[in-house]
């Protein structure tokens, strides 16, 4: 089962969020020499974020999310690397982001079937936000009937190294997690 989930994408970028999310809060002490390098990745994307648009990031995202708004606002954010896992927050944002930078624009339909327990609501949601924080762009054509494409924006093309990063992280990792669940398991036994 593990052997045939390196090859999906799916797999090893949920692994790898979920697995820094974790150790982001201190859940896990082991195997963080890859870690920095991802906080590393994800520092430098803000700040050529900030270096390379300045204020013109607050025109290409004029609907930003009212909870991120809210939090920018208010000064709430501790470090730049808060506001990359803000944007990133998702089950499925990552997986998204990494076929919609390796594979190129996807319609609606053909990012349900990728998906096998994703709801439609929930792959709305996950799209609304990454459209609405300026990561991708709903093209939609005028057609009967109505054709619409989600491909990513310049400002989303510099996520894919982060996402690149996670799927490179999670596939060397996915091995001794499953380890450590299965002897977990046996433990609890």
């Amino acid at each position: 089962m593990i052997s045939s989930c390196l090859c999906q994408p799916q797999a090893t970028l949920r692994l790898a969020s979920c697995l820094i999310l974790c150790i982001w809060y201190g859940k896990e002490k082991q195997k963080m020499e890859n870690i920095f390098t991802l906080s590393y990745y994800l520092l430098y994307w803000n700040c050529q974020i900030l270096q390379k648009y300045g204020k013109e990031v607050a025109l290409l995202v004029t609907t930003l999310r009212q909870d991120l708004q809210k939090r920018l606002l208010n000064g709430e954010f501790n470090c730049e690397k808060e506001l990359t896992l803000s944007i990133l927050s998702g089950k499925w944002k990552i997986v998204i982001l990494w076929h919609l930078g390796h594979e190129g624009a996807h319609r609606y339909g053909e990012l349900f079937r990728l998906f096998k327990n994703i709801s439609n609501r929930i792959l709305t949601k996950q799209l609304r936000e990454l459209e609405q924080d300026g990561i991708i762009y709903r093209n939609i054509y005028p057609e009967i009937p109505p054709k619409v494409e989600y491909l990513l924006t310049d400002l989303g093309k510099t996520l894919i190294p982060i996402v690149d990063a996670m799927f490179d992280w999670g596939k060397a990792n996915m091995q001794y997690y499953a380890e450590l669940a299965r002897q977990s398991g046996k433990q609890q036994e």
